[in-house]
């Protein structure tokens, strides 16, 4: 330890070992229920970042339809963290449900991840 507030320095060793996903619950009242989220793995995210970007010649534009939907399919799971089905044709059913809702779990979804209004 090297004074790190308790923390012990990290080595390539801590590095390589792959953590469990944290998964956290969180009650939607709009949608009558609980629903889980899932952290990403880093290529994951940038995956996802990858996947809002439109590109024509040499010109790049965010496209922002069905950001919150897109990022929920990706990280919505059932309470023991596996996958509950979502497949990337269900973005667009997924964003037709209560913005209230979606926003309350795409705002955990993006705290999980680390992600700011700067990123999106």
């Amino acid at each position: 330890m090297s004074g790190n507030n308790g923390y012990a320095d990290l080595t390539l060793a801590d590095f390589r070992k792959v953590r469990e996903r944290r998964v956290e619950k969180v009650n939607v009242p709009d949608l009558g229920g609980t629903a889980y989220l899932q952290s990403l793995r880093g290529h994951e995210l940038e995956q996802w970042e990858d996947s809002r970007l439109e590109r024509r010649g040499g010109n790049v534009k965010l496209n922002a339809e069905n950001t919150r939907a897109s990022l929920l399919v990706l990280t919505l799971v059932s309470a023991d963290g596996r996958p509950i089905g979502f497949t990337e044709d269900d973005v667009k059913g997924l964003g037709e449900q209560d913005a209230r809702a979606l926003n309350q779990l795409f705002g955990k979804a993006c705290e999980m991840n680390g992600l700011t209004k700067d990123d999106l």
